[in-house]
């Protein structure tokens, strides 16, 4: 015997058994309609969507800022030279030599920010897939074939997923019954597997 309980807050939707129904494991017995959840859903989607622009943003800092290393290595390097050879100042060369490890700090940042991106994503994409289960449990299954034996909603009654509610509907098995039977203690020595009762 099982009592179904919902595992998705919201309304009934669609009931498709009663009372004696015969039903075979996985068949949809009923259907809660659940906006609240669709909306979380839909919002969690699109904000993966954001994070994802994001992270293309991220991406084009990084190319940025290796633009600028490789043009601050350039002007280091000819200012530099023109300093050695006494045409720009020490102070220029200075400059340009801090310009390189800015422009590397700079760098190093910005792929900071492509891992900050790809870690969101990641943490988006599993809220997602959470949400994705819970809008599975909107469908109400048959746990395994047998016979709706009670129910206790109909169309339009508000459930929700705590499950310290009312069972939505209880299903028994059929095809394998459990009989106890009482033996006398006199009689228990000769009780073995297969014995007619």
């Amino acid at each position: 015997k099982a009592a179904l309980y919902a595992r998705a807050t919201g309304y009934i939707a669609e009931r498709r058994v009663d009372i004696g129904s015969r039903v075979r494991q996985g068949d949809i017995l009923m259907r809660i309609a659940a906006p609240d959840l669709d909306q979380q859903l839909a919002q969690a989607e699109a904000q993966t969507g954001q994070l994802e622009a994001a992270l293309l943003q991220a991406k084009s800092m990084v190319d940025q800022a290796k633009a600028n290393v490789n043009l601050a290595n350039v002007t280091n390097s000819r200012t530099t030279t023109l300093a050695g050879q006494g045409w720009a100042s020490k102070q220029n060369a200075d400059n340009s030599q801090a310009s390189v490890l800015s422009q590397g700090a700079s760098l190093a940042s910005a792929e900071a920010g492509v891992k900050v991106a790809e870690a969101n994503i990641k943490a988006q994409r599993a809220t997602v897939d959470r949400l994705k289960a819970l809008t599975s449990f909107k469908d109400v299954t048959a746990p395994f074939d047998g016979v709706v034996t009670s129910r206790s909603v109909d169309i339009g009654d508000l459930v929700h997923a705590d499950g310290t509610g009312t069972a939505l509907l209880s299903m028994d098995r059929d095809d394998i019954l459990r009989v106890v039977v009482n033996v006398p203690q006199n009689l228990a020595v000769g009780i073995a597997p297969g014995v007619a009762a």
